[in-house]
């Protein structure tokens, strides 16, 4: 984890970050729980969930529509 924090990054689409080891905290809103911590890798059924919860006046927070992976 302490790598992903202070890490050499870069930003991805969210599709192209699919397997990549995450270097931010996406805390989808509502409900406001991480889905996802900096140091765990984006894998397909994570990547699926944000997909299908994504609607009109929800923000995935920490990401838009790239998320920061490590290099």
């Amino acid at each position: 984890p302490r790598s992903a924090w202070f890490g050499p990054t870069r930003r991805l689409p969210l599709k192209q970050a699919v397997g990549q080891v995450v270097a931010e905290a996406i805390t989808p809103y509502p409900p406001g729980i991480p889905l996802l911590l900096p140091g765990e890798r984006l894998d397909e059924e994570r990547y699926a969930w944000l997909l299908h919860h994504r609607h009109p006046g929800q923000h995935p927070g920490g990401m838009l529509d790239t998320v920061k992976v490590l290099r």
